[in-house]
């Protein structure tokens, strides 16, 4: 079987975890990174052993004959990017997938197009517990769910006391002005989550606000999305002091409890003792790098067999959809009607 050739377009902070991830990859290698920062591509490549470095992503396209695109770029060059590589080759999007609903339509148009497959990385589907989570309710072990919470409440953008520097500016320095902050990068994964667990949202309101004082954006959402029976609310804080909550997830039926508190998955089924819950097969993922060679091993099975991903840029378009009408459920002050099929 001969190896995918791989192409990376961004090389910032996630850039890391996705070079990480395709070196687990069997079938699949990075031959070329591209980063309109060249002393940035030059270290990434440097750092990872990769010997071909692009300043334009048109030109490594041109050049290179790639299979796949892997695009670790802000959201609002995804859609001129994407445009130009459907031409050609597959492509795996870094989440968020656009800044418009306008800009995803015409992503996901024109992979069909050229039919070439598009995918989206929400790499949380794959993180431990969820596959497991997903796995209890579609068998039953907790009945007919009504009731679902993800949450995490951290102080990501707030100064660390040993040396006064805030994580998330150091990390990703664009996040200090840019508009749409939690809601649009941590939200989303738990919206997403949320659809993965429970179908299709109805409605969803949000109240958003900003606390901190070091970013333009929002720091702190509190999300209701209505799921026919199921209520499922998205609870994330980035301007959280002090005993931080890490990742959580609870969801309730009519027969049972699934509780993760960021360490343990526990069942308590019909008022019974709470039981750990242990991993289904594929899931115990925790390890960033590990993560995301799931993904991308997801991928490359889906362009050998030629599946729909589960993220496919026509699919993570609910998601996009959700998180902007978050937005204005919070402007609005009120309930935002999600489109059916």
């Amino acid at each position: 079987m001969s190896h995918l050739r791989v192409g990376l377009i961004g090389c910032g902070f996630i850039s890391r975890s996705h070079l990480t991830g395709w070196q687990g990859v069997e079938d699949a290698q990075v031959v070329a990174v591209c980063d309109v920062n060249h002393g940035r591509a030059e270290a990434r490549a440097a750092e990872y052993g990769i010997g071909v470095i692009y300043p334009d992503y048109r030109a490594m396209l041109a050049a290179e004959r790639l299979d796949i695109v892997d695009l670790a770029t802000p959201a609002h060059t995804h859609r001129g990017i994407v445009e130009a590589a459907a031409a050609g080759c597959h492509i795996l999007c870094q989440k968020p997938f656009a800044e418009t609903l306008v800009d995803a339509c015409a992503m996901a148009d024109a992979a069909e197009c050229h039919r070439v497959t598009l995918m989206v990385h929400q790499n949380f589907r794959w993180r431990f517990p969820y596959p497991t989570i997903r796995h209890a309710i579609v068998t039953g072990l907790i009945g007919t769910p009504f009731y679902g919470r993800i949450t995490q409440r951290i102080g990501y953008m707030l100064p660390r006391p040993d040396d006064g520097r805030v994580p998330g500016l150091e990390n990703q320095p664009q996040y200090r002005n840019q508009q749409r902050l939690i809601t649009f990068e941590m939200a989303l994964h738990h919206v997403d989550l949320t659809r993965y667990l429970f179908g299709e949202p109805e409605s969803v309101y949000a109240q958003i606000r900003n606390i901190a004082p070091y970013t333009a954006g929002d720091d702190c959402v509190h999300i209701t999305l209505r799921y026919g029976r199921v209520i499922a609310l998205v609870d994330d804080s980035w301007c959280s002091p002090g005993l931080p909550v890490g990742e959580g997830c609870r969801v309730e039926g009519d027969h049972g409890v699934l509780s993760w508190d960021g360490a343990q998955l526990l069942l308590a089924q019909d008022g019974r003792p709470p039981q750990p819950l242990p991993p289904v097969a594929g899931d115990g993922v925790r390890d960033e790098g590990a993560v995301f060679s799931a993904v991308q091993r997801s991928f490359v099975s889906c362009l050998r067999t030629g599946a729909i991903p589960p993220t496919s840029g026509r699919d993570n378009l609910r998601t996009l959809a959700a998180v902007l009408a978050c937005y204005d459920s919070a402007e609005q002050k009120t309930i935002i009607p999600l489109l059916q099929d």
